[in-house]
């Protein structure tokens, strides 16, 4: 399964009698994502079958939801993770069994498709109407569901609705990943990173041209990326390898691929001096920030999703607006020339990564859902 799932998973584990994990068998095209194995021996994997598109998720429901149905006798409580277009079904699933169930919300799929680049209007609206409905359904099956909230802005709006709600950081982070540095960017090239999906909306393509304005400057600075292209055939990648061609920076950009979970994208963050998240439109919460906190590095970062609320500028982190790469270059030259400014980030950084890790939000959330189950049987 995924590195950032298996990590959560296991976490789980060491904190339950029993963990079954319902999961869609991954398509070829997943195969190279599906990096981590599990190691816990209470924890079991069920098939709900193929990981097919969200339309035929949707209506080949009965077919997934029924490889569910054997085992709600023997769950104390029915973990959805959502947006997903089977939350509704597994949860009427669990309500008509008597079957507590709980929701964990890592995103939302209309403000996601809010800040995405689809221009099609047919598609987009198609898309738009799936969503709805999704939603729609999800917030009528919140009404008898405990709730965590994986950022501010998903937490903010459930938690004005309903009584049961939670705000919980889930991160890959455990207490044996930390790396302390007092400071980076102590020699040339500074070394700019970015880590996960390689698409669009992540904003790479503006962080790139804040590397030619910096070098413009005369600033020995270079590119390392380390992730994956979800699209088609890579198509993203390969248009955004030419354009780096074209920018003439092709020997200041570098892909590193996928990096496993754990030590070796651990490895990747230590090897660099400044991370940088450059989303645009909705972003939740990304798991890199803290995963890059806690290798000692100064974070600049867009303001999307809850991002702005979490972290507080200057202190934790740079905020800069998105689709602007003349301010993403102006924060790193004002890491490169404030030491003490870099030095804060760094330390403050750390010291919040460390409140996040997965044995303290586990614990939380174990604690929580233990209540609620207690309280729901009295």
């Amino acid at each position: 399964m995924p590195g950032y799932l298996g990590v959560f998973i296991e976490s789980l584990a060491k904190e339950c009698e029993e963990v079954i994990c319902f999961l869609h068998r991954p398509l070829e095209s997943e195969l190279d994502s599906m990096d981590y194995m599990i190691k816990e021996n209470n924890v079991s994997l069920v098939n709900l079958g193929i990981h097919d598109t969200m339309f035929n998720r949707v209506l080949n429901y009965r077919k997934h939801t029924s490889r569910i149905k054997p085992y709600l006798s023997t769950v104390d409580l029915m973990l959805i993770r959502g947006p997903s277009p089977l939350l509704p079904f597994v949860a009427k699933m669990c309500k008509k069994n008597n079957v507590l169930y709980a929701f964990l919300l890592v995103g939302d799929y209309l403000k996601s498709l809010a800040g995405s680049n689809i221009r099609h209007p047919l598609k987009k609206f198609s898309l738009w109407s799936f969503y709805k409905i999704n939603k729609t359904l999800q917030d009528h099956y919140a009404r008898h569901a405990l709730i965590f909230a994986n950022n501010r802005v998903v937490y903010d709006e459930y938690n004005e609705k309903h009584n049961n709600v939670f705000e919980i950081r889930t991160t890959t982070l455990t207490v044996n990943d930390f790396f302390k540095r007092e400071d980076t960017c102590v020699k040339f090239p500074i070394k700019l990173a970015y880590a996960g999906r390689i698409e669009p909306a992540k904003g790479i393509d503006d962080i790139i041209d804040a590397l030619k304005l910096l070098r413009r400057d005369g600033i020995d600075v270079e590119l390392h990326i380390a992730g994956w292209d979800p699209s088609a055939e890579g198509k993203y990648l390969k248009d955004l390898t030419l354009n780096i061609k074209k920018k003439g920076l092709e020997d200041l950009v570098f892909f590193h691929g996928k990096k496993r979970v754990g030590k070796e994208l651990f490895s990747f963050y230590r090897s660099c001096d400044i991370f940088i998240v450059a989303s645009k439109g909705n972003e939740g919460f990304p798991r890199t920030i803290w995963e890059a906190m806690a290798q000692s590095m100064p974070i600049i970062s867009t303001r999307v999703g809850s991002i702005p609320d979490m972290l507080n500028e200057g202190e934790d982190v740079l905020l800069v607006e998105q689709s602007n790469p003349r301010q993403i270059s102006g924060a790193v030259k004002r890491l490169l020339e404030d030491e003490r400014l870099r030095k804060r980030l760094i330390i403050n950084g750390y010291d919040l990564a460390k409140l996040n890790i997965m044995e303290i939000q586990i614990k939380k959330m174990i604690d929580i859902m233990k209540d609620y189950s207690d309280n729901a049987q009295h």
